[in-house]
């Protein structure tokens, strides 16, 4: 069992594996990539540093944490339940969890903030057994929530761009709305009706945030206070709670997080 699994391997996570391994914590970082930082083409404003890409960054942080003997590994959450931590290759135990899972992307379909869609199989499957439902997504997560799914209806269609065993429809979303009591999904100018649609594209905070039920503000960054969730062992740092979106930032809320952490290890 770790001390402490940390999701993200970005700057807030990182720094936050760093400090808890001076305090000579037994971690574990997950991470799939590094997140909106190795999008940045350039960064001039971190000390010390000068001009770097954020990939040459994050990479950086990465060697250093490795070089520490702090394990690493590059693999996708697919769920949480406790404190143990489902990827699609493992399953991990600890006594706390720290999310530093970045922003919440974004799913750019237009109209999806006009109706109400799930981003959790698991807390709202339920509503929807014997339903004709909508699966919204893509990769091992959108597989996990559908084998989800299953358990509650056997009538689902799944709109992606890989090929599984199951009804699935391969196009650009252009549109989803309401049509009386129905969801609607528009797809190359054909209308398919729903009584639900689950959103499966990414397991980013938002989608941790909802398996979990932690309490989201109402931007969907968790809410924490001393980085410590609603929930017992869970903490949560950087672009995930929110505040100035700033490497330094993550870099600041990872160390001061591993103070809270540790806190709470002496305790447990």
């Amino acid at each position: 069992m770790y001390d402490c699994i940390i999701i993200g391997k970005g700057p807030c996570g990182i720094s936050c594996a760093i400090y808890l391994k001076r305090f000579n914590k037994n971690v574990l970082v997950i991470g799939s990539n590094y997140g909106s930082l190795e999008k940045a083409s350039v960064i001039e404003n971190y000390y010390g540093v000068g001009s770097i890409s954020g990939l040459e960054l994050a990479k950086k942080g990465e060697e250093q944490a490795k070089n520490l003997n702090i394990e690493v590994i590059t693999d996708e959450v697919l769920e949480i339940e406790g404190l143990t931590v489902k990827t699609k290759t493992n399953e991990y135990n600890a006594k706390a969890i720290f999310l530093a899972t970045g922003k919440t992307n974004k799913v750019n379909i237009p109209g999806i903030n006009d109706i109400v869609v799930s981003y959790c199989a698991t807390c709202d499957g339920f509503f929807f057994r014997k339903k004709k439902i909508a699966l919204i997504g893509y990769g091992d997560y959108m597989l996990h929530e559908y084998d989800v799914l299953k358990n509650f209806t056997s009538d689902i269609t799944v709109f992606t761009n890989e090929n599984i065993n199951s009804e699935y429809v391969n196009g650009k979303i252009t549109k989803l709305f309401s049509n009386d009591n129905k969801k609607c999904v528009e797809v190359n100018n054909t209308v398919y009706e729903f009584d639900g649609i689950f959103i499966a594209a990414n397991n980013d905070s938002l989608a941790i945030s909802k398996h979990l039920g932690l309490v989201v503000d109402d931007n969907n960054k968790i809410m924490v206070e001393n980085y410590k969730t609603n929930i017992d062992g869970i903490f949560a740092g950087g672009d995930a709670i929110g505040g100035l979106d700033q490497v330094s930032t993550s870099v600041s809320d990872g160390a001061k997080a591993a103070i809270e952490i540790n806190k709470f290890l002496k305790e447990e």
